[in-house]
């Protein structure tokens, strides 16, 4: 079993932090009602040299049943995150929460900045959620990243990602999503490989077998991404 460590304080957020003298470096961020520590094993998968490990919490606390607490990483009213997964349509959702969404996405920024690790030794990414503000991160960012990591992420058309993509052409990226996932639509997320791969990244799409999750194929795949990343 992997030892988590204490969290430490990087701008304004509390993050994990693994191997810190790695000079790459992967940011993952969890998924709504996670925390710092769900994405902490996959800091355990086997990579030459060694990345320097960072998995920030999101600020806000959210009950997600019972007795049960958990993270994210801007407040809203849960009645519309429900509707919009039964409906399959998180339009009103994101038009709704598009400031508070462009607020913690600059908190994020803000974040990375404190790392003070150069852009083309830094990798964005992150699961749900976690994975649509990484996209909405780097594609609007002034310089390109190493990489960006997206599991089981989706297209958000209110944010025109399409109108920015380009900036960040031949960016690498790496995206897996299950074909039978409950919340954020298969449709989606080939909507949103499309959208980085029309605006001139460099993507690798893994579609599994599954539901909203990061199953052992995915896993397998992003290893071998990641360490021709290295390579190269």
């Amino acid at each position: 079993m992997i030892s988590v460590p204490s969290k430490k304080k990087f701008g304004p957020l509390q993050a994990l932090e693994r191997n810190p003298d790695a000079e790459i470096c992967i940011v993952l961020l969890h998924g709504f009602g996670a925390n710092a520590n769900d994405l902490y094993p996959l800091s355990d998968i086997p990579l030459s040299p060694q990345f320097r490990w960072i998995f920030p919490e999101a600020p806000h606390q959210v009950q997600i049943g019972p007795g049960m607490f958990g993270r994210t990483w801007f407040p809203f009213d849960l009645s519309i995150i429900e509707e919009a997964i039964n409906q399959k349509d998180f339009h009103r959702f994101y038009e709704e929460y598009r400031d508070a969404i462009q607020s913690s996405a600059d908190g994020i920024k803000d974040m990375l900045k404190a790392l003070q690790v150069p852009a083309a030794q830094l990798i964005l990414g992150g699961f749900s959620h976690g994975a649509i503000l990484s996209t909405h991160i780097c594609l609007n960012m002034e310089e390109s990243l190493l990489a960006i990591n997206l599991f089981s992420g989706s297209y958000v058309k209110e944010y025109h990602w399409d109108e920015v993509a380009f900036n960040q052409r031949g960016m690498p990226f790496f995206q897996s999503h299950g074909k039978s996932d409950p919340l954020l639509p298969f449709e989606m997320a080939k909507e949103l490989y499309n959208c980085l791969d029309s605006g001139g990244l460099n993507g690798e799409f893994v579609a599994f077998d599954g539901g909203h999750e990061i199953p052992l194929p995915a896993l397998n795949a992003w290893q071998t991404f990641l360490n021709r990343l290295i390579s190269e």
